[in-house]
């Protein structure tokens, strides 16, 4: 490090060669650039580099799901971003650099919304559906109402396709069936159901389903 005064680099903060100036309790300070980083990339640093694009790839799928399941989101943030900040944990990276996602962690909808008592979901790899069955707690449930709606929504995880169709309200809803693309791959289906109310302004939690 240098310290100089010199009328034609004056106070400034630039680089100029393989000198970086800047100013320094009131002095022109010239310093060597660095030629050799001190910090290369960490393996942790790779794994987050390799997790972060797959997460974002997926809230890009999600776009239209989200602004659905996700009303309360913050001011100053998109459905996106929330989403990318509810699911930090849900994706990680091995040694190899290899995505994993827990998708039973997914985060795709947040509230109070009541769910359902009970939920499942069954396949039929030959008709092309699945078929959702629900139960409703007895009497009183807070955060609930008979015409709350009820989504469904399905991952098709190899070709990163989405599908969300709204299956009915709470009241006399009796098992609701959703019909799976021609070209999706039964066999790489995530389901998950959430609740809003009636004027979307409130979402429940989300709740995932293992497909039978």
């Amino acid at each position: 490090m240098a310290v100089f005064n010199s009328t034609i680099f004056g106070e400034m903060n630039k680089s100029i060669g393989n000198a970086t100036t800047c100013i320094l309790k009131g002095q022109n300070v010239a310093r060597k650039k660095a030629t050799k980083v001190s910090n290369p990339r960490t393996l942790p640093q790779r794994k987050q580099r390799k997790v972060f694009p797959e997460m974002v790839e997926w809230s890009f799928a999600l776009s239209a799901v989200l602004q659905v399941g996700l009303p309360s989101c913050p001011r100053k943030c998109t459905p996106e971003n929330y989403f990318l900040t509810l699911n930090k944990q849900v994706a990680v990276a091995d040694d190899d650099l290899a995505v994993t996602i827990d998708y039973s962690k997914l985060v795709l909808s947040a509230g109070c919304r009541a769910l359902p008592e009970t939920a499942s979901v069954m396949a039929d790899a030959e008709a092309r559906t699945l078929t959702f069955a629900f139960t409703e707690a007895e009497g009183y449930v807070a955060h609930s109402a008979d015409d709350d709606l009820y989504y469904a929504v399905a991952l098709e995880k190899e070709k990163r396709r989405v599908k969300m169709e709204q299956l009915g309200a709470r009241s006399g809803l009796e098992s609701p069936m959703m019909n799976v693309p021609a070209s999706w791959n039964m066999e790489a289906l995530e389901v998950f159901v959430f609740v809003t109310s009636m004027d979307g302004k409130k979402a429940s939690k989300t709740l995932y389903l293992p497909v039978e």
